[in-house]
């Protein structure tokens, strides 16, 4: 929080800095104020982007996801800068058990508002992760959004899901979400699936849902993409019921023997209502 409001005090230099675009000038700036208050010079462009759209830093709409996943990485499982970037964006794992020095497992990091849906994967993938046998742990960060430009961190769970797919996707088969990944891929990309193609969708979707346990079916399939997600539904329940898969619990910033930060300058999610999702 401190370091947050030290750094708001630079923010309008910096701005003014970025936008006669004096790039030199820019990354000497910001890279005194790095090694000034130990602050990563990625998370003050990512901080200073939340406070100016027009500034095209980056164009993650869950640039908060990305920085207490950052901050996961950095300051709980001490992966150096150098480690960070070499996992790829779309690695199987947020942490690939290779760099997790703390448990030797995959590590997937999920950022919530929600304290009953978590938001996961392509659900394909999931399947596969939790049905693998190879250990797969999942980190669910909740906060709350304490002001128009905050959020504030209210706990932290770590819940092992290895060889959990009966728990969550119940008597559905790999071969069953597989039609469905085809169904909803076989609309055109960029177009609108047409109103036959959108019932039989959501007819197979239902039917597969109610066979899930915890897991959410979540089609996205309108003029901007196809494809299939799922969540995790009913997490409070889900961790009630499972006390034996939670590995480690905080309700601060404390946690694993390590402390992050805890409150970050962030406007909340806006959405746009699509059609056909």
């Amino acid at each position: 929080m401190v370091k947050l409001n030290l750094f708001s005090n630079y923010k309008y230099n910096l701005k003014m800095l970025l936008a006669k675009t004096i790039e030199s000038y820019v990354k000497k700036y910001i890279y005194s104020i790095s090694q000034k208050y130990d602050i990563p010079e990625k998370e003050l462009l990512i901080l200073l982007q939340n406070d100016d759209k027009k500034l095209k830093i980056s164009k993650e709409v869950q640039w908060h996801g990305f920085f207490f996943e950052r901050e996961i990485k950095r300051k709980i499982y001490n992966l150096s800068e150098n480690e960070i970037d070499q996992i790829k964006y779309n690695s199987k794992a947020d942490i690939p058990m290779e760099y997790n020095r703390l448990d030797k497992c995959n590590v997937s990091i999920k950022v919530s508002k929600s304290k009953n849906n978590i938001c996961m994967a392509d659900c394909l993938r999931v399947f596969d992760q939790v049905s693998s046998g190879i250990p797969i742990h999942m980190i669910v960060i909740h906060y709350k959004q304490v002001s128009h430009n905050r959020k504030k961190l209210s706990n932290i769970f770590e819940v092992d899901l290895t060889n959990s797919y009966e728990l969550l996707f119940g008597s559905i088969s790999r071969t069953q979400i597989q039609e469905l990944v085809n169904l909803v891929k076989s609309v055109p990309p960029k177009k609108k699936p047409t109103e036959e193609q959108r019932q039989k969708i959501c007819s197979i979707k239902n039917n597969l849902q109610k066979l899930c346990r915890y897991i959410g079916l979540n089609v996205k399939c309108n003029s901007t993409q196809s494809r299939l997600q799922c969540s995790i539904r009913k997490f409070q329940e889900f961790l009630k019921n499972n006390r034996t898969r939670i590995v480690a619990f905080s309700n601060n910033n404390e946690f694993k023997g390590g402390v992050i930060c805890d409150e970050i300058v962030s406007q909340p999610r806006e959405f746009k209502k699509k059609a056909n999702e």
